[in-house]
């Protein structure tokens, strides 16, 4: 916590964003931000990381136990501590990679969750919350997220009813057939995954492909994935390659803005024809301004010259 100002949370616990939480220690007002996925006085800075080509980050909802424990009591036990009928999902992120994985929740028990930027730079999101069950498969056009633009993605669930927002403007609603809990959450991943048991084709090659680029806000229910990546947090995560953490991949950008670092001019495409075209655009204008411009001074010439020779006549 980080002491913001002197007062009350009745008067000020309204400057603590994005979830965090006001406080009063003995001195002043402090904004607690271990509920949320950003941090700062007021909770306003997204925590972020880049990832490399074949880097990942795993977050172990298990806590550790010793080896020689039982095993059968440490899964019914963990069945009883992480089993969800809802979650919340929120993340940010920006790349110019499809298909790639954004997220991957596994269970003890083969159900999942993938969230897949797909090859035509679409949003796939796949529930399977019954081992014996095919995976509920949904494609979201939302229009092409891996542009190298900043984009905002949240998922609600409450059992079987899912909501999809992107960027705080477009919506879907979709229902689960594959059931309505997840049960024994092992883990979650960003990036790539090394093991995908009872996933289906496409969620194991988009897995193996992973995720190259920035995540930011990264949120599945209390757990902040990235926030946990901090040497002063429990050692639940796992780092696998090259992860930038604290990388301020959005610093200022808003949803929808441009990411240079990630969003190189491609020969060819679209943006490049782009900027062909309006830099021919200002050439002719300036061309066509210059040729006025040198026929009015010929123009003038012309006339001074044809009086010049009428007075002498």
């Amino acid at each position: 916590m980080e002491p913001v100002c002197a007062g009350h949370c009745g008067s000020y616990g309204h400057l603590c964003r994005n979830g965090g939480r006001c406080r009063e220690p003995p001195q002043g007002v402090a904004c607690d931000c271990a509920p949320s996925a950003f941090e700062g006085p007021f909770c306003a800075h997204e925590i972020s990381a880049y990832f490399e080509m074949g880097s990942s980050v795993t977050y172990n909802f298990q806590d550790h136990h010793p080896l020689s424990g039982n095993a059968s009591s440490l899964a019914s036990s963990f069945h009883r501590e992480v089993t969800l009928s809802q979650e919340t999902i929120t993340l940010s992120f920006r790349t110019t990679w499809a298909p790639s994985l954004l997220l991957y929740v596994s269970c003890l028990y083969e159900e999942y969750l993938s969230i897949i930027l797909a090859n035509n730079e679409s949003l796939q999101v796949r529930y399977k919350l019954d081992r014996h069950q095919d995976p509920d498969v949904f494609n979201f056009d939302f229009k092409n997220i891996a542009d190298g633009h900043l984009h905002q993605l949240k998922i609600d669930r409450e059992e079987a009813l899912v909501f999809v927002e992107v960027n705080q403007s477009a919506q879907r609603q979709v229902i689960l057939s594959s059931g309505t809990e997840f049960n024994a959450i092992n883990s979650l991943t960003l990036g790539k995954v090394l093991e995908s048991p009872g996933a289906d084709p496409d969620t194991r090659r988009a897995a193996a492909r992973g995720f190259t680029g920035c995540l930011l806000a990264v949120r599945f229910g209390r757990a902040a994935p990235l926030k946990a990546l901090r040497p002063s947090r429990p050692a639940r995560v796992t780092v696998g390659g090259n992860v930038a953490a604290g990388a301020r991949c959005a610093a200022g950008a808003q949803p929808g803005d441009g990411a240079r670092e990630l969003a190189p001019w491609r020969a060819g495409g679209a943006g490049g024809a782009g900027v062909i075209a309006v830099v021919i655009f200002i050439l002719l204008c300036i061309s066509a301004i210059a040729i006025r411009i040198y026929q009015q001074r010929k123009l003038r010439k012309e006339n001074e010259s044809k009086v010049s020779q009428d007075e002498e006549c």
